[in-house]
This record gives structure tokens, sequence and C-alpha cells, in this order.
């Protein structure tokens, strides 16, 4: 009987029951554990394989179908008792841009949702799961419920137990999980071409092919085969109705696909045509941070894939953000992003334990001023859904991306991320001028400070401030750029 808590067949139901974004940067996530832990022998001698609202306004194939014309716009300290939750289941001293009008009569039809995930990581990861049992119990209870994972065809899942990829997969959709499969790397040849290949490659490519191919198939026909006899299996038993998927991951860094933009467009176009008819929602192609900032100057060839309206017409674009330093949402533009999705999001592409003020930073109120530019971002765009990254931290590993640590506890980043989406978890709109974004929920609203010296005065009430970014604050101070105000409606 498995004695994973999260990672498990539904059928076992004693048991308890969110790649970098940076072409030259790794995530710090890159290396895969070879530990092999008691949960793992426990899943391999078992052979046992809540729905949520799957559709999460998502369009799928078929919906987009039905549309009249196409749509141009446009990376890781106690242990927590474990749950069995499963079982059951504003003085102006310059003039300010006028803001955005909303009639009273009116906000109802200016408001939107924008839904929230967390990456996993590897779906091979899935095998060292206490920790990510701990987290994932503590965000399903939160509301959140859907998950990311990439490259389910590492040698290890594919030579050893050929089974394990749909088991992880129906351990979490068993279990109410969304998961939204990257589709990122590529089953191993027979003749070891791959092998051939990395003769020739760096180190570091060299040392990640002992894990993971992410050289082109040799025959796409071949791979079309495998790949829909793979989805064949998920779609058995209806495990494919919490699924979607996305076609690669960062392809247009040189980390993490091995080959040209030319092949790679020929993989998601035959990728595309496999997935088609599973009418399941798709996504393309998880572009790094730099090219949705700067996509002609990055590469020419992804830059006009993304407005090819035909190739797009049904599928959703995805692309990564971490903000590295830069100045918010400003410069990114990503066509056909209306639906689309931002597959990972955080501070930094990398942290570890020895990125003192990275980690600092990233546990901090600024967390929660990239989440406001976020969502204006999000609300100005039509994004639909955001997977932040990733989950936890690794035990095994250096990096330290995670909204939860090690032990699968929750880091103040977390909390950050909460106190901003308690405001628009039930829709909400934005006002902004030069100098704020406020961003008004049902109940609450949040105001972000765009300049130095910004009066607050007439924008929130003093007695009605709930939150703030820094203990010194209050709604009659000045706010500094970056600085915050959480206030009752």
């Amino acid at each position: 009987m498995l004695k994973l808590l999260f990672l498990i067949p539904a059928v076992l139901i004693n048991v308890c029951c969110n790649s970098g974004g940076s072409v030259s940067n790794s995530k710090s996530e890159d290396s895969q554990s070879t530990a092999t832990t008691s949960v793992m022998n426990d899943l391999n001698s078992n052979e046992a394989d809540e729905k949520t609202e799957a559709s999460q306004e998502l369009r799928t194939s078929e919906d987009v179908g039905k549309e009249e014309k196409s749509i141009v716009d446009g990376k890781e300290n106690k242990t927590k008792p474990k749950e069995n939750f499963l079982k059951d289941e504003s003085i102006k001293e310059a003039p300010l841009k006028k803001p955005v009008e909303v009639k009273e009569n009116q906000q109802n039809s200016k408001f939107k949702k924008l839904i929230f995930g967390f990456n996993l990581g590897y779906l091979g990861d899935l095998k060292n799961g206490e920790n990510i049992n701990t987290a994932l119990s503590t965000i399903k209870n939160d509301g959140f419920t859907n998950v990311r994972v990439y490259e389910p065809f590492t040698r290890n899942l594919m030579n050893n137990q050929p089974q394990q990829q749909v088991t992880y997969l129906k351990s979490l959709t068993n279990n109410g999980f969304n998961v939204l499969l990257s589709l990122s790397n590529y089953p191993f040849t027979s003749n070891g071409t791959e092998n051939q290949k990395g003769k020739n490659a760096d180190k570091d490519k060299q040392r990640m092919l002992q894990y993971t191919n992410r050289y082109t198939p040799d025959d796409l026909s071949e791979y079309g085969v495998f790949l829909n006899g793979f989805i064949d299996q998920l779609n058995q038993d209806n495990t494919i109705n919490n699924l979607s998927f996305e076609i690669g991951n960062e392809p247009d860094a040189k980390q993490y696909f091995w080959g040209t933009p030319t092949e790679f467009i020929s993989i998601a176009r035959k990728t595309k045509s496999i997935l088609l008819k599973y009418k399941r929602p798709i996504y393309c192609c998880g572009f790094t941070s730099e090219f949705a900032n700067e996509g002609d100057k990055m590469n020419r060839n992804y830059s006009s894939f993304l407005y090819d309206n035909d190739f797009f017409r049904n599928v959703n674009a995805s692309f990564h953000f971490y903000q590295n330093d830069k100045d918010g949402f400003s410069n990114v533009n990503i066509p056909n992003a209306k639906n689309g999705a931002i597959t990972e999001l955080n501070m930094f592409s990398h942290q570890n334990k020895g990125t003192f003020q990275k980690n600092l930073r990233a546990n901090s109120p600024q967390l929660g001023a990239l989440m406001i530019q976020l969502l204006d971002y999000a609300y100005t765009n039509d994004l639909k859904i955001v997977y932040l990254f990733k989950l936890t931290d690794n035990a095994d590993k250096e990096g330290t991306l995670g909204f939860f640590d090690s032990n699968g506890l929750p880091k103040a980043s977390y909390n950050y991320f909460k106190k901003m989406y308690s405001i628009i978890k039930d829709g909400y709109f934005i006002e902004k001028t030069n100098n704020y974004i406020k961003i008004i929920g049902q109940t609450k609203s949040v105001v972000l400070s765009l300049t130095d010296n910004m009066s607050p005065n007439g924008v929130v009430f003093a007695n009605k401030v709930v939150d703030k970014s820094s203990n010194f604050l209050d709604a009659t101070r000045k706010l500094s750029k970056g600085d915050w105000l959480i206030s009752n409606n």
C-alpha cells in the first residue's frame, strides 16, 4: 500500500491526502536528485493507480474554434504535522492623470478574475514527495488547485518505470488538482542518436543528457505516434479531463532546447496536431523573460511565430516572467496574450542559499509590489492564469525559489502573495495614474506607489487601512516608490 501522502492513486483513501527566466541563467533546479526514498520503494511495489472547475475560464481548442475570428493582442524549517485532508473531501503636489472612472452601476462588468497555480518542477521530482505533500495540502486548503510540471520523458521515468508518468499525473488529478503538463523534452531513441550529438556538446549539456533529452526528435512522425499513445493512456480513465498542455519550455534558451527555432516550430505544429483531438487547453511556448521583453531583438523567428494567427487561433500564448530588477511589466510584449498564461513567475530567476540579499527581497513586501504590477498587466491584457515558480525548495538542492521551504512550510513570500490574492479572489478592476496603481477588489483594495513622495490622500482613507508594506507607513504620510497600502472599501 502506498505511503505517499499526496502522490497516491485515488483508490488508496486510507492515507493523506505553483527552467529559468533567463537565457543564460539557471533556476537552480536543473539537476535531478537520484536519491532513493522509501516513498519511491512503496510506489514501485504497487501497480494500483473532486474535481474543481476544470475549465477555469481557460479556452479549449473546441471553444476557440467557435470564435468568429482569431485574436491578435499583441524560478525555492520545522516539520508540519501531516493532514488527512483529502480523506474527506491624497493632497496632490503635481497634476495627476485622471483615474479611470467607473460608475457604480458599471463596476460589475469591469471585474475580471485571475487564476493562480504553482510549479512543482520536473514530473520525476514527485518521487521525493513528502515536502511537496505538505505544501500541496496547504495550497489546496487555501483554494489553489492548479499545478504545473514539466519534462515528463526523463530517463529515469522512461527506462525504469515506463508507466510512472501516468501514475504521478493520476495521483494529482485524482486528488483534485488541475495539471498543466509542459511537453518540453523528448523520449530517448533506441539507437542513441542524442548521445552521439552530446559528444560534441558542452559539459552542462552532457551532464543534463544523463537525465533528460532536449534534442529534436529524429523523426517527427514517430514522435507523433509516441505522443499520441502516451496521451491515450491519460484519456482512458478521464485523467485527461483535469489536464492542460504546454508545448515547450523556454525554447529560446539554448539550455532548455537543443535545436534551432525552425526545428522547434516544426515540433510545435506536430504536437498541436496531436493535442487538438483531445479538446483540452493548449499553450505555447513558455518563452523566457528576456524574449517577453525584447522579442524581435532576441529572436525574429520566434517573434514571427507568435504572430501566426492560424497556429494561435486555438492555442494560448505562454511566457515566463522573472523581474530580475527590471521595472515591472512595462516592456512586455507578447502577441496573442489574451486568455494566455505566465507559466513561471518570481522575483528572480536564480536564488540559492548563498544569495542572501535576493532571499531577503523575495520574502519581503517587494514581492507584494510585484504581484500588484502583475495584476495590472493581467487585467489590461486579459491574462487568465499565472503559475508561481515554484512550490517548494528541495531539501537536496541549493535552490531557494520556493514559496514553501524544504519542509513544506510556507515562507514569507507565500504570505505576501496571499495578502494580494485575498483582494482579487472574487474579481477585481484597476485604477491607474502616473503616480499609482490601485487594485480594487470586492471588499478590499491595494494602492502601489509608482513614484516617490506620493500622497495617498484621496486615494486611501486613513481609517480604513488594514495592512501596509512598512510599519512606518500610514495614509497621511508620503509613499515612496514601491510602497503599498491595503484598505477596506
